[in-house]
């Protein structure tokens, strides 16, 4: 921009108008240019042809004349005409350049190998600075922003563009039945009719009337063959749909779900609930996306969820928004806590805190015993752990949910389940859930 500038500035200051000449029209140091006669419409042709084949875009204009002639050809492809205004950035470079070239042919600019520093008085002449050895000729560039066809740019030209725009459609219907056709027993789906129908249509000679006529014959007589042949397929369908059930049943591994909210993992279930949470951190999670598990709360920190937005209302421990979210529920664990919402604790009407008297006081009397023990042998400390054989005996989830969610989450899986279910709560039941890849954001909203 600068030196166009100045380039500009030197020109109309010479002429008053600018003039740019192209070619051979262009001399040395200012020497005059050769005449030469002016080619035919037929001599265009070939440039014609390349410009019509150019296989990223029709849409370009181009022009090509002197000083002397004028304008000698144009070409306009698709809706582009030379009168069309589009921004432009690097494309300014060609004409520039050419402004140049002929500022050295008038003689306004001696050579295009003259320091800048000749024509600009602030440009800096200190040898020891590398910009006092910038000529006009290392500023000139002739490269334009205009795809030049290089290997790689195929998917980008029209003939790959048209043929998208053609096969498109067909292509996505070819993916979506390669994707179904895998989907009925599927891993991911779990779904037990599915593989029954998968197993009795591709299993060898399933699909033959005759060999389910001949099942029928041999297994279910009060069907005779021909006209019962499909009461003996759905039979048969039946069947195998209940062995399958009684595999996943029977199986320990837990099967991968397909819900809206789907975790990347194994789960153990495949609900999914349409659940309320209250918030003031409203504005930060319709930003982010997801919820994060607290550091706290009735069965330890997690998400909670309630099953109506009044309930999360009176459950809320801070106002402000409703967040609405479809929740991974699973296979839920249900904790009943209605023990730990009484206000007022007797022996005499919570048994519970009557047997865990009992323990204290059982305790104690065998610290007691343990300490006379050692003052009567002088023995060593006697841990009370080595009397108890801990080998079979693995933590209940209670003893985890006083920690972190990482903790809750880990026990569940262990458990063989993906959240918890608290009922006997003050205002109705809670959902409770550990990872935030079992939340999808439905709707944040300001109350």
């Amino acid at each position: 921009y600068l030196l166009a500038g100045a380039a500009i500035t030197l020109v109309v200051q010479k002429y008053g108008c600018c003039i740019w000449k192209l070619g051979d029209q262009v001399g040395i140091r200012g020497a005059p240019a050769p005449v030469r006669e002016v080619p035919d419409a037929t001599a265009w042709e070939p440039l014609k042809q390349i410009l019509q084949q150019w296989e990223f875009t029709s849409n370009y204009a181009v022009a090509v004349g002197d000083a002397t002639n004028g304008r000698l050809f144009t070409y306009e492809g698709g809706n582009f005409t030379l009168k069309t205004k589009i921004p432009t950035g690097s494309t300014s470079k060609w004409p520039s350049a050419m402004m140049f070239a002929g500022l050295v042919n008038d003689g306004s600019v001696s050579s295009l190998d003259d320091p800048i520093y000749k024509y600009l008085p602030w440009w800096t002449k200190d040898p020891k600075d590398p910009r006092s050895t910038v000529t006009f000729r290392m500023l000139l560039t002739f490269t334009s922003g205009f795809g030049d066809g290089h290997p790689g740019e195929e998917a980008n030209t029209r003939a790959a563009r048209e043929w998208r725009r053609a096969n498109r459609p067909n292509e996505t219907k070819a993916v979506v039945a390669r994707r179904l056709a895998a989907k009925p027993c599927d891993q991911q789906s779990g779904c037990i009719i599915g593989c029954a129908k998968y197993i009795y249509e591709n299993a060898s000679g399933f699909g033959q009337k005759e060999v389910v006529t001949g099942f029928s014959e041999g297994h279910l007589t009060d069907l005779t063959p021909g006209a019962s042949s499909d009461m003996a397929s759905r039979c048969l369908l039946l069947l195998i749909a209940g062995f399958l059930a009684l595999l996943q049943a029977l199986c320990a591994v837990p099967v991968s779900s397909r819900f809206t909210v789907p975790p990347r993992r194994g789960t153990y279930g495949q609900e999914v609930k349409r659940l309320y949470h209250v918030t003031e951190h409203g504005e930060a999670i319709r930003k982010d996306g997801f919820m994060i598990p607290g550091d706290k709360g009735s069965v330890g920190g997690g998400i909670y969820f309630a099953d109506s937005e009044s309930a999360a209302q009176s459950k809320a421990t801070s106002l402000g928004y409703l967040v609405v979210a479809d929740v991974h529920v699973g296979k839920a664990l249900a904790i009943d806590q209605s023990s730990r919402t009484h206000e007022d604790w007797k022996l005499s009407e919570s048994p519970w805190l009557l047997a865990l008297s009992v323990i204290a006081v059982v305790s104690l009397v065998l610290v007691g015993a343990m300490h006379l023990y050692e003052m009567v042998t002088n023995a060593g400390p006697v841990d009370i752990m080595d009397m108890i054989d801990m080998s079979d005996v693995s933590p209940p989830l209670g003893s985890f949910t006083g920690g972190d969610w990482a903790s809750c989450f880990r026990s569940l899986q262990e458990a063989g389940y993906d959240s918890v279910y608290a009922t006997g709560l003050n205002g109705g039941p809670e959902y409770v859930v550990f990872n935030e890849d079992q939340v999808q954001i439905v709707e944040v909203r300001r109350m």
